[in-house]
């Protein structure tokens, strides 16, 4: 058995339909996205086992807004405003951010967080958070 990760953007175009195929048996598609297109990601890779895909990954940047407190409705607000108004003057109009909160400590949060979360649409992201290292 044979197993090689080839870069989707240098693999043939039949190597590139097999992963998109991958995908849509094997995974989840993203939240907002309407249909596989491995070509929009930063990276890809594509795992081929004895010339069949066996495997897909990507990467893709997201902005991460890791440190956010107010201790006023209005100010949280505001806050929330401006963020996104900063956002969009960056061209990331339609994009995903993650926002992180003090978990478990409900004294840390945001006054009227739920009330802001709830007016940007916001839905929890299941993720894991993994710092790169040597391996």
């Amino acid at each position: 058995m044979s197993t090689h990760i080839i870069p989707f953007d240098s693999a043939p175009q039949s190597l590139r339909d097999a992963a998109h195929e991958f995908c849509k048996r094997e995974l989840i598609l993203p939240e907002g996205e309407k249909e596989w297109n491995l070509a929009n990601r930063i990276k890809a890779w594509i795992e081929v086992t004895d010339g069949e895909v066996t495997g897909v990954a990507s990467i893709i940047n997201r902005i991460d807004i890791i440190d956010y407190r107010s201790t006023t409705a209005k100010g949280n607000c505001k806050l929330n405003q401006r963020i996104h108004s900063y956002l969009a003057d960056q061209g990331l109009l339609g994009q995903d951010v993650f926002i992180q909160f003090s978990s478990g400590d409900l004294s840390k949060m945001c006054v009227n967080w739920e009330q802001e979360m709830k007016r940007a649409e916001a839905r929890p992201a299941n993720r894991y958070m993994v710092r790169v290292k040597p391996i």
